[in-house]
């Protein structure tokens, strides 16, 4: 069911229900002041008949000493029962709530025309957004791109004219870095950009080890130990893989031989993620705060501890 057809149902369903409500407050309290309204009338149109020998009682309403089948006590006056038609009471109740609840039906229209009208334009709106979004970045990526490019090429020329040099080398590393991170962040967010807001009871264990023999493949070679038993959360696919692969990766290209990664399920389903830190101790970090900004969307927290030994990364989904 789309997001704009759940917001549609809720909102009729709590139009409907106060609705509801507030009409028997008012039927009740209507019926009251029809009561009281008509009590009045019998011992007004009594006092005239004690006046007028030939007055008559309308036919919906008598005062006897009886109760009359049909007709319903609204009061006594001078020890006798004022009585008047059902007949009639429940006429005007009718008459009452069918003006009521053509009233409402047409309030109900109106207002959820208004929000039909609303939730378009903030689809558009959002939709447009979106599309403003991956131009941005596509141009952007394109930008850093060739910057990138040209840089690869003044250093590779530089390594030619000056052979292995540490500095050079530290460069190149670090420039591999940022072309890394510039292309898994663009291939992210152009996934996220058409993402569908579908969720699903996902095994975060499978998930890990999916991208773990991705990184494998890649030739990095480190002692991996995996950790922990299978751990379910109920999340969106797509943004699982996109949070968890980028702070995964890192832990790969920074650590200087291991990394150990481990399931919790106690207090919630937790991920940890830690290391031992390499020569290269720091990145762009543009994929640590794109898998921050997912988990917090979906109700989690992250949080990470280092020192001069070793960086945890804390996951703790909703």
């Amino acid at each position: 069911m789309k997001f704009e057809t759940k917001i549609m149902l809720v909102f009729t369903s709590i139009l409907v229900i106060g609705f509801s409500a507030i009409n028997l407050v008012s039927l009740l309290f209507y019926k009251v002041l029809l009561e009281e309204s008509l009590y009045r009338e019998g011992v007004m149109h009594r006092n005239l008949s004690a006046f007028i020998k030939s007055y008559r009682f309308p036919d919906y309403i008598k005062v006897s000493d009886k109760k009359a089948e049909g007709f319903v006590e609204v009061g006594t006056t001078g020890g006798k029962f004022v009585l008047v038609k059902e007949d009639y009471i429940k006429d005007k109740l009718l008459r009452f709530i069918s003006l009521l609840f053509l009233w409402e039906i047409a309030l109900v229209l109106s207002l959820n025309y208004i929000l039909y009208l609303s939730i378009i334009r903030y689809i558009k709106k959002k939709r447009e957004f979106e599309r403003l979004f991956e131009v941005i970045t596509l141009s952007l990526s394109h930008k850093m791109g060739n910057f990138l490019s040209t840089q690869k090429l003044n250093l590779q020329m530089l390594k030619d004219t000056y052979g292995e040099n540490p500095y050079l080398n530290r460069l190149v590393s670090a420039h591999s870095m940022m072309e890394k991170d510039l292309k898994n962040t663009t291939k992210a967010l152009k996934r996220l950009s058409t993402l569908e807001e579908r969720k699903e009871r996902i095994n975060l264990l499978e998930v890990v080890k999916e991208i773990l023999g991705t990184l494998e493949e890649t030739g990095r070679r480190k002692r991996v130990l995996l950790s922990g038993r299978e751990v379910y959360v109920y999340t969106n696919r797509v943004k699982l893989e996109n949070m968890l692969f980028p702070l995964i990766e890192n832990a790969f290209f920074y650590s200087k031989s291991f990394v150990h990664v481990k399931l919790c399920s106690k207090e919630g389903a937790t991920l940890i993620i830690r290391n031992d830190i390499g020569p290269l101790s720091k990145g762009s970090g543009l994929g640590e705060t794109l898998a921050r900004y997912l988990l917090e969307t979906e109700g989690g927290r992250f949080y990470k501890r280092f020192n001069k030994s070793f960086y945890t990364v804390f996951v703790k989904f909703a």
